[in-house]
């Protein structure tokens, strides 16, 4: 597949805990975006993964460490965090809202597939292993 369109508002989003929620808004081979909106206090815990990635705050404002250091990032701020880099958010407002996009894909978050054929729709995935992280879960 050469391109895609995804339409967000056709994805719904899982909820990862009560003031977690999240959704990929779509992968190819070596690369996927995933939105995760938050809820004031919300830990997206300290972690490290062998996928580089960065956040990009679509909206509200977050508490950010990476490799120790912590900044405030609000709207249109991000941060960069490379393979295996220690890195985590608290969220510092309701409806805080991130843009991740992770290099290779998070297999570990696949449930449905959305690289899709013409005329496929969304079929189940649930083949995957665990994830990668040190602390053993995204969220706390």
């Amino acid at each position: 597949m050469k391109g895609m369109f995804i339409k967000s508002k056709e994805i719904p989003f899982e909820e990862l805990k009560p003031d977690v929620h999240r959704r990929i808004l779509g992968y190819i081979d070596n690369l996927m975006a995933v939105e995760v909106r938050f809820q004031k206090g919300a830990i997206g815990e300290v972690h490290s993964h062998r996928h580089a990635q960065t956040g990009y705050v679509l909206e509200g404002s977050f508490q950010v460490e990476v490799e120790g250091k912590k900044e405030v990032l609000k709207r249109g701020d991000c941060y960069f965090a490379e393979p295996h880099i220690m890195h985590g958010v608290v969220c510092l407002e309701d409806d805080s809202t991130l843009l991740d996009i992770f290099t290779p894909i998070r297999e570990d978050f696949l449930k449905y597939s959305f690289r899709l054929a013409p005329g496929e729709s969304v079929r189940p995935y649930t083949e995957w292993q665990g994830c990668n992280c040190r602390s053993g879960s995204f969220v706390r």
